[in-house]
């Protein structure tokens, strides 16, 4: 399934969705999102002053075009989010001053046509294989692949570095002529643009490709980062080289289907690096539950955790464990040879210590404050409550059960006792989890949010100093869509917190309580709800309610700014609680509530207009 949905959001973002010589009705410069490189003299734009290029794009210093120019001269493209790319290509560093070089490269262009009614656009796929030859004398070289109605050439710089090795940079530049109208028209411009475009590298077996400096070449991330050197970098794109090649997985017809329309292009399939516009990376999911010595921890087990002892018993195990790997590192470190090694994985070592201290404090803050331990029960009571709802939705019968991974307790803990401290130093630190997706972190966040929730609100009512209403949470998402999503998951945490401080007592209190404890507030969570709101910005939420276009013109099917209904589903059991302008789901069974307010002399009305009979009315 998983290659499947890859090659279909291939086939999707980039092309060409019909192999090589496709015909597609609507134009690519609307049908595809990336790999589209437009002419470097298409309308004008005004010089970046923050820019690090040295000459604007587009510039040239030679009068022909042919062989050697001006260093100064390569042409790249200014990261400019308002328009597409000009140029584009890759960097990368081969051992020695001296080798040689193969490139292919392959692109599409696009013709509109017009067959009596019909109208479509066909692609015609190009390409161009070039020898380079590489020697220690630093030069810039221009090669024209296509000559007509202007060029589109490769630029090619190398540059032997102080260590001995040479750096060699090469870019396609699309410097077709702009149709005249293409600055009003995309049908226009679309004919002189270049679709699907691929660099691809093969160096003689005298010579291979070195690992690159990078921006981390010193320090932490150059120690973390050791076993994974960089050994090509893409300029508007990525770049892809043998030891991390994916290809192989894919279909040619669609990861590079022009490499499948000549011989000369065939033998490229296997080179030592090119350029990509949709770069995939395999990265293996670590194994979250394998630590010796750590027994299932799960959230309905630590809801009940209430006495001391239970503390020690259910999280004892995680905080030695934890301890004895950082003594093994710490071993570790002081047998290292290499200086600058050794004392980087001091550092780390440092830090996990700092770790291991918090997670004590944060065991010690659960011990000492009931509000704290209340609330680290109640957290993830809801973290299992909402579990649970999901997974019988799906299965009426089944009695999963939600488990901790080892690291979202431990992260879980470390932010126990500045949360609850306003003095502390923590408050200064930001604490990232930085895990694979798919690896638990929202679960983790959630929990965190629901132990805020519930400690403002019990440390409140304990100081009697309010209720500990007031926003508690604040969290924000790069992605609009994101923002939504996330939405929806904070939003079936808020409903079991909600539902858990209604829940009613055989005491007579309101909120859910473990077996243990003995607090009697009346409302244990105070009389307040738990809620969430949401804005996005306009294209997506309204931003007003009732001003024109807001979200109550809206819902009254009015035009408006953007659809107030996020939340269509209910996050318990799924049912419908609000049909968006798009409508039901096809193809999928549809229950659907509806809530009447109404009064007894309404109801008499109805009966006597419709002659029915209205049981068990209230």
């Amino acid at each position: 399934m998983r290659k499947e949905l890859i090659e279909s959001l291939l086939c999707e973002v980039i092309g060409p969705r019909e192999g090589a010589v496709e015909r597609i009705g609507s134009n690519p410069y609307k049908e595809y999102l990336t790999g589209v490189i437009i002419p470097k003299r298409f309308g004008t734009s005004e010089r970046n002053p923050d820019s690090e290029l040295t000459v604007t794009p587009g510039e040239e210093t030679d009068a022909d075009g042919e062989g050697e120019v001006n260093e100064n001269s390569f042409s790249m493209s200014e990261l400019d989010p308002t328009s597409k790319p000009r140029s584009f290509g890759m960097s990368f560093m081969i051992h020695g001053a001296s080798a040689e070089i193969e490139i292919c490269a392959t692109w599409g262009r696009y013709k509109r046509v017009k067959d009596g009614d019909e109208s479509y656009w066909q692609r015609e796929p190009n390409f161009s294989v070039q020898k380079i030859a590489i020697d220690g004398n630093p030069r810039c070289q221009r090669i024209n692949l296509f000559k007509g109605a202007g060029q589109i050439s490769i630029q090619v710089r190398n540059k032997v570095q102080p260590d001995g090795n040479t750096v060699v940079t090469i870019l396609m530049v699309n410097d077709l002529d702009p149709i005249p109208g293409s600055d009003k028209d995309q049908a226009i411009l679309a004919e002189c643009t270049i679709y699907q475009p691929s660099l691809r590298v093969i160096i003689s077996k005298n010579s291979t490709l070195v690992s690159m400096p990078t921006i981390y070449d010193e320090g932490r991330l150059s120690f973390l980062y050791r076993n994974k050197p960089i050994l090509a970098r893409g300029f508007i794109c990525a770049a892809i080289w043998r030891e991390i090649e994916y290809a192989n997985k894919i279909k040619n017809s669609i990861h590079w289907p022009d490499g499948l329309t000549s011989p000369d292009c065939k033998r490229f399939f296997d080179c030592d690096a090119r350029t990509e516009f949709v770069p995939l990376y395999a990265q293996p999911s670590p194994d979250l539950n394998n630590v010796d010595g750590v027994p299932p921890i799960s959230a309905e087990s630590l809801s009940e955790m209430w006495e001391p002892d239970d503390i020690d018993e259910r999280l004892g195990p995680l905080v030695r464990r934890y301890e004895r790997w950082v003594r093994e590192n710490r071993n570790i470190s002081e047998t290292e040879k290499d200086t600058d090694a050794r004392n980087e994985m001091k550092s780390l070592v440092d830090l996990q210590e700092v770790s291991l201290v918090r997670m004590r404090e944060g065991i010690e803050v659960l011990k000492n404050d009931i509000d704290a331990r209340l609330a680290f029960c109640f957290a993830n009571k809801v973290i299992a409550q909402q579990f649970s709802w999901n997974e019988r939705r799906k299965d009426p019968s089944t009695k999963k059960v939600f488990n901790w991974y080892p690291y979202q307790i431990a992260f879980f803990l470390i932010n126990v006792e500045p949360i609850c401290n306003k003095g502390s130093k923590e408050r200064e630190t930001l604490d990232l989890l930085w895990v694979p997706t798919g690896g638990g972190k929202t679960e983790t966040y959630m929990a965190l949010m629901a132990f805020t929730m519930a400690y403002r609100r019990r440390h409140a009512i304990r100081t009697k100093n309010g209720d500990g209403r007031g926003t508690a949470i604040i969290t924000r998402y790069t992605l609009r869509l994101l923002t939504v999503q996330q939405f929806r998951r904070t939003m079936r945490m808020i409903t079991a917190a909600e539902w858990l401080r209604n829940l009613h007592n055989s005491c007579g209190t309101y909120g859910w309580l473990p077996q243990k404890c003995t607090v009697d507030d009346p409302w244990v969570y105070g009389s307040v709800r738990f809620s969430c709101g949401l804005w996005v910005g306009t294209d997506v939420t309204p931003n007003h309610l009732r001003k024109k276009n807001g979200a109550i013109d809206a819902l009254k099917g009015l035009a408006s700014e953007g659809e107030p209904a996020q939340l269509t589903r209910c996050p318990v059991c799924d049912s419908i609680l609000s049909v968006t302008g798009k409508g039901l789901e096809e193809k999928r069974d549809h229950v659907i509530y509806w809530a009447v307010e109404t009064s007894m002399d309404q109801v008499e009305v109805a009966r006597s207009l419709n002659g029915e009979k209205f049981d068990n009315v209230h």
